[in-house]
């Protein structure tokens, strides 16, 4: 009996060894890099040891049988170390707990990418074998009673549960040095490790109650928005006009990460040349080289993904019931709203949140008549055939709305397009690779395609003779293998904060076929703020919220997930109380829990526009 228990406490103890050592290589890379954590932060890796154990321990009580716990807990550990290193090679960031959500869109594109296993994460894989062969080495069977094996199990829930609120309270930093780096998630795992990274993740599914909400503070918010300096424009028209606007994915100017980059011929010059009644400027987002639906959601709805927890994507959590937005709200202009997107619609959720906001009709990859791929992507010129063919088909009687969504120019851009060589000089960066080069000129043929779909598609509505304005705009930078410098664009003087806001900087283009005012769209604003501008040069009133909204855009340049960028140009990564502009950002995010996740105490009168005295 004595040397069956001796051989469960030895394999107990080291089968969390086993997985901790294996999903730290099978990220870090090298066993020099798990020293490195081992020697720095040893409390660290004491309390990730110890979540590891408390795993093994539950599945080793509640099933009984080593043969089967070894397995599973191999299993489990071997597939979070595979899925966190291959969204460390594609995406750049770390797993975090709400990528369950998007497990399915992740499968769904994995065919692109080239799947490559380096020596680390085979050496990862074969101490997960390791753990299945231990648990042939220990006894079948769990040496103790049924009841014991049941007060393991509270005590271990109870463990869990009350750890996880310690954690989460504050980290744990003066015992173990745990601490969660909630503003960057490589950092975050660089410094926890996996598990206690992972676990800290979760409290982005604790969404706080604003401080200071109530039922009188929702209305005060609200209360201004009757007196808002908003104006719908004079546009001369005797209908209202088509609204197209478009994202294009990963449409944006890598020249703002590395100047050393030129273009000799310029990929965004089809639309600096489309003439007419034009503007354009700067977008500052809150996503960077991936989750294209946040910016998309931000335009639509003028909410902001800083009021969410860190790495929500709002589409996959909180739309499953409707939602006011931009599209409801000219549905109530009578206008009659579409949405393409030449993918799966069922990715981030899509199909759903689009009926949630009210369009009309959805058409995804499988309305696409005459399908044309590159890099096994929908092109942009099969996207501008069926933009076309829906604005030809619309409704007479009504004004349409198409929102539009690019695929082409997604990653990855380290595979071979079949693209002829990009007239680009990278001679000022050193040492450029050949698979660098490729992924540059991958990516600035894909922007290049971009502008010449959009430049085509305003030369036809151009001749069509409608009333139509046409708002352009990129979704984030890519993820390109280029070293990032601060690039000197603007008052920003701090140098990392200037490659803060370029690294989240994508342009947008306005054009109208009418004769309308487009000086007070912004130089640089963020999508969030966008909503009142396309109402405003359509000549349409605005409701209540998007006149908070305008009223906000008047006070600050913009603010994002990561960062506000002041009246003046002075980009500040957290919230400032004190600031000009905190009340109306406060007065925001209560508006935006209140409808979202709150009492609705606002809600009769949120979205509505208001009455003219």
């Amino acid at each position: 009996m004595r040397w069956r228990v001796v051989l469960a406490l030895g394999g107990i103890l080291l089968a969390p060894l086993l997985a901790y050592l294996g999903n730290e290589l099978a990220n870090r890379g090298t066993f020099s890099a798990i020293g490195e954590l081992f020697t720095l932060r040893p409390g660290v890796v004491v309390l990730g040891y110890i979540m590891y154990l408390a795993v093994f321990i539950f599945l080793y009580a509640l099933i009984g049988r080593a043969k089967i716990a070894c397995a599973l807990y191999g299993l489990l550990f071997f597939a979070l170390s595979v899925a966190q290193h291959f969204k460390m090679e594609f995406r750049g960031e770390p797993l975090m707990l709400r990528d369950i959500f998007s497990a399915g869109a992740a499968a769904g594109i994995l065919d692109r990418f080239e799947i490559i296993l380096p020596q680390s994460l085979i050496i990862g894989i074969a101490l997960f074998v390791a753990q299945i062969i231990l648990g042939f080495i220990m006894p079948r069977r769990v040496p103790v009673n049924m009841h014991a094996r049941l007060i393991s199990l509270a005590v271990l829930g109870i463990f869990a549960v009350e750890g996880t609120k310690v954690l989460w309270r504050n980290g744990t930093t003066n015992v173990f040095g745990a601490y969660y780096v909630h503003w960057s998630p490589t950092q975050n795992y660089d410094w926890n490790g996996m598990a206690l990274s992972l676990l800290f993740t979760g409290q982005s599914f604790i969404l706080e109650e604003p401080k200071g909400y109530t039922r009188e503070a929702a209305k005060a918010a609200l209360s201004s928005a009757d007196d808002s300096d908003y104006a719908p424009k004079a546009t001369g028209l005797t209908k209202k006009p088509h609204i197209i606007a478009i994202m294009g994915e990963a449409y944006a100017d890598i020249r703002k990460m590395n100047d050393n980059v030129l273009f000799n011929d310029d990929p965004f010059a089809p639309m600096e040349n489309v003439g007419g009644n034009l503007t354009g400027g700067d977008l500052v987002v809150s996503i960077f080289g991936g989750s294209t639906a946040v910016t998309e959601f931000e335009f639509l709805t003028g909410y902001s993904q800083r009021f969410f927890p860190s790495g929500t994507v709002a589409y996959q959590h909180y739309f499953a019931d409707a939602r006011s937005s931009l599209v409801s709200t000219l549905k109530r202009e009578g206008y009659d709203t579409v949405a393409l997107h030449p993918n799966d619609g069922n990715y981030w959720a899509r199909r759903t949140a689009y009926d949630s906001m009210g369009f009309d009709r959805f058409i995804d990859y499988a309305g696409f008549t005459t399908p044309r791929y590159r890099n096994g992507l929908m092109t942009d010129a099969a996207m501008l055939d069926v933009m076309k063919q829906k604005f030809r088909d619309r409704d007479s009687d009504k004004p349409m709305f198409m929102f539009a969504v690019t695929i082409e120019n997604h990653s990855p851009y380290d595979r071979d397009a079949g693209d002829p060589p990009y007239d680009f000089d990278a001679s000022g960066i050193e040492n450029l690779s050949d698979a660098q080069r490729l992924s540059v000129n991958t990516h600035t043929t894909g922007v290049k395609h971009t502008s010449e779909m959009v430049a085509e598609l305003i030369e036809f509505l151009r001749a069509e003779g409608e009333p139509v304005m046409v708002v352009f705009f990129g979704d984030h930078q890519p993820r390109v293998d280029i070293p990032q410098i601060a690039v000197k664009t603007d008052a920003v003087n701090d140098a990392e904060d200037l490659l803060l806001k370029n690294e989240f900087t994508a342009p947008y283009y306005v054009w109208t076929s009418y004769d309308v005012d487009l000086s007070e769209w912004p130089e640089i604003f963020s999508p969030n703020l966008m909503a009142p501008y396309v109402l405003q040069t359509a000549g349409l009133e605005a409701p209540r919220y998007l006149r908070k909204v305008y009223d906000v855009s008047q006070r600050l340049q913009g603010f994002t997930a990561n960062f506000l960028l002041g009246e003046d140009g002075t980009l500040r990564v957290r919230y400032d109380e004190n600031a000009v502009e905190a009340k109306e950002i406060g007065d925001l995010m209560l508006l935006q829990y209140d409808t979202l996740f709150g009492e609705g105490y606002t809600d009769n009168r949120l979205w509505n526009v208001p009455k003219p005295e």
